[in-house]
């Protein structure tokens, strides 16, 4: 299987956290290198300023380092908190023609991917108060 290496710049002022929808996610802190699957590659690749390079040869050695905890993220609170934000907010250009809130607007407000589906039961909540 192939791997790759994604780092962040150290200068970023915020990890990076990337998700696949099959719940497979890691944080990436700045200034550091993880190797991940293809499927997380993929997730890097549309962050901006985020290095994705493919590993050649073979795995690198283990180093006995403590890893970095992971922080518990509540997708539906963060997608409920940004629907409920635009709502707020009123702007019509993030909305759809039927007054839904649009994937692309929630998007630009969590660091993860996200359905419409998620968008959906969320803006159901915010409307019900």
């Amino acid at each position: 299987m192939r791997k790759y290496e994604v780092s962040v710049p150290a200068n970023r002022e915020q990890p990076v956290r990337l998700a696949t929808r099959t719940g497979a996610s890691v944080v990436i802190q700045p200034g550091e290198k993880r190797q991940v699957r293809p499927a997380l590659a993929k997730v890097a690749k549309a962050k901006r300023g985020v290095r994705v390079e493919e590993v050649k040869g073979g795995p690198e050695p283990v180093t006995a380092s403590k890893p970095t905890p992971e922080p518990t993220v509540d997708h539906e609170a963060e997608v409920f908190k940004a629907v409920q934000a635009l709502v707020q907010k009123g702007d019509p250009a993030d909305f759809t023609a039927q007054g839904r809130p649009k994937k692309l607007a929630v998007r630009r407000l969590v660091d993860f991917e996200i359905d419409v589906d998620d968008i959906d039961r969320a803006f159901e909540q915010v409307l019900q108060g």
